[in-house]
């Protein structure tokens, strides 16, 4: 069986290509790589606005953020779980801090099966067993060992409006994994409404912070999600 440099040197060529060299020199330099959504969006030739940065620890973290000049660092929004840069084309950079670890025990823990690729330039891509078959379908398979089903759920409908399918089996995965999570206080729904990466809601998280030891209530979650929806809108 041929390696995946070999299999795969346009896909590789394509990410390198289309990245910042002052990120991927970084990323490179740290040992980091790449995973998630840009190696679902260069299999699947959708356009790629951001890309996810992992790594094996959080001494690799920081010397990725350590590797710029100084004077010439990027400019991050931070929360508990990224650090994330939109540089001037609107293309989005997370590095992400809320996992550590190897590129094949990483994607194990994401939502999708079309999500679990990952691709460090020197050693190549790593993708799960069903990826190809999943892109390929456009078809959401719902990982049930994914820690965060409450982001899940909200990525699925961002899914299904570009156009994947949702089979019903995999929507009463996804249902059973929320109804399966044990919300006990504001710091734990802090946590699920992160999500690994994402800054939606942050508004909202970051004033569960204040609150983090307050106990979860139901109702009281709904009333506040919905004072935020309606000022968003």
């Amino acid at each position: 069986r041929k390696n995946m440099n070999e299999e795969h040197k346009r896909e590789a060529r394509i990410l390198k290509d289309i990245m910042s060299p002052t990120f991927y020199n970084a990323m490179t330099t740290s040992k980091g790589y790449l995973a998630g959504g840009a190696i679902r969006g260069v299999f699947c030739s959708e356009p790629i606005v951001d890309f996810d940065i992992f790594f094996r620890s959080r001494i690799n973290f920081d010397n990725f953020v350590s590797s710029f000049d100084k004077g010439e660092s990027p400019t991050f929004t931070t929360t508990d779980t990224a650090w994330t840069h939109i540089d001037e084309d609107k293309v989005t950079y997370q590095l992400i801090c809320a996992e550590f670890g190897e590129p094949s025990e990483v994607i194990k823990k994401f939502d999708f099966s079309c999500c679990m690729g990952a691709w460090e330039p020197e050693k190549g891509f790593i993708l799960d067993k069903q990826f190809l078959k999943h892109c390929s379908q456009h078809r959401l398979v719902f990982n049930a060992n994914a820690g965060f089903p409450i982001c899940s759920m909200w990525r699925a409908i961002k899914f299904i409006k570009r156009g994947w399918k949702l089979p019903a089996i995999e929507s009463i995965k996804l249902a059973l994994s929320i109804n399966h999570l044990n919300l006990t206080n504001h710091a734990e729904l802090k946590r699920q409404l992160l999500g690994i990466d994402t800054l939606f809601l942050k508004e909202l998280t970051d004033a569960l912070e204040k609150d983090k030891a307050v106990a979860y209530d139901f109702g009281e979650a709904i009333e506040m999600l919905m004072a935020f929806v309606d000022k968003e809108d």
